[in-house]
C-alpha cells in the first residue's frame, strides 16, 4: 500500500500576539495548509514559534564569559492546533484557524505586531 502524502500548499505566519502581561513574550504562530491527497480537502496544522536561550551546562574557566545563543524553534501547538481544521479551500481552512485563535486570544484589536 503506498504511503499517503500531503502537499503543503500555503504557509502563513501570523503577526505576533502581544499578551497584556508586562514582560511576557509575544505569541508567534505559523500555519501550514496542506492538500489531503486526492480528496479535494485541505487541512491546517498550527505551529508556535518559540525562542530558546541555549548556554553550555559546563562552567567557565577563570571567570571567562560563556556565550548564550538564542534559537527559534517551531513546535506543533496542541492548544490551538489540537483542533481539526478541514475544508474545501485554503481560505476556508485559514478562516477556521483564525477564528480559533480569536476564540483563544480575542479578536485582533491592535495587540498583534
Amino acid at each position: 500500500m503506498p504511503r499517503k502524502l500531503f502537499e503543503i500548499v500555503k504557509t502563513y505566519e501570523l503577526e505576533p500576539i502581544v499578551p497584556d502581561v508586562e514582560g511576557a513574550e509575544p505569541f508567534r504562530f505559523r500555519i501550514e495548509v496542506r492538500r489531503a491527497g486526492d480528496s479535494g480537502l485541505y487541512q491546517a496544522q498550527v505551529y508556535r514559534v518559540e525562542t530558546l536561550r541555549v548556554q553550555p551546562s559546563f562552567g567557565s574557566r577563570k571567570g571567562a564569559v560563556v556565550d548564550a545563543a538564542d534559537h527559534d524553534m517551531i513546535v506543533a501547538d496542541d492548544h490551538i492546533g489540537g483542533a481539526t481544521f478541514e475544508g474545501r479551500s485554503v481560505e476556508a481552512v485559514l478562516e477556521e484557524v483564525l477564528a480559533r485563535i480569536d476564540a483563544v486570544f480575542g479578536p485582533s484589536d491592535g495587540r498583534r505586531g
